[in-house]
């Protein structure tokens, strides 16, 4: 069974869950409203945007990711990854098995995860 959100029970209007489209409901030229921005958001955003007058797109929580490391490299380190040989080759290798190492972060209820996620506070 689908679960509605309990804030949306109270909506007068036609409201259904992805796993149970119905296509009778008539949404051509009306203001709609998706719940979600998840798989089945992606497949019928694009399908139903051309037909609706508006599209409201809710998202309840973002999408737990892991964080993407931003830095510049000094001046001297860009200096040694142009000119010393195997010091660009081992950034590379190193930066291959530090994500090798941290894989099982995407494995829900896994060890790994379970700390990530504790670590960025979720």
């Amino acid at each position: 069974m689908p679960e509605i959100p309990e804030e949306f029970l109270a909506f007068k209007g036609p409201k259904m869950h992805s796993a149970e489209w119905d296509s009778s409901v008539q949404i051509k030229g009306k203001k709609v409203g998706i719940v979600g921005s998840g798989a089945s958001a992606i497949q019928i955003i694009p399908s139903i945007a051309r037909d609706v007058n508006e599209l409201v797109i809710f998202q309840r929580r973002p999408a737990w990711i892991v964080p993407r490391p931003q830095f510049s490299f000094p001046q001297w380190a860009q200096k040694a990854l142009e000119t010393i040989p195997g010091v660009h080759w081992a950034l590379r290798a190193s930066i291959f098995w530090m994500y090798e190492a941290t894989y099982t972060l995407y494995f829900t209820n896994s060890l790994v995860n379970s700390a990530g996620q504790g670590y960025i506070g979720f």
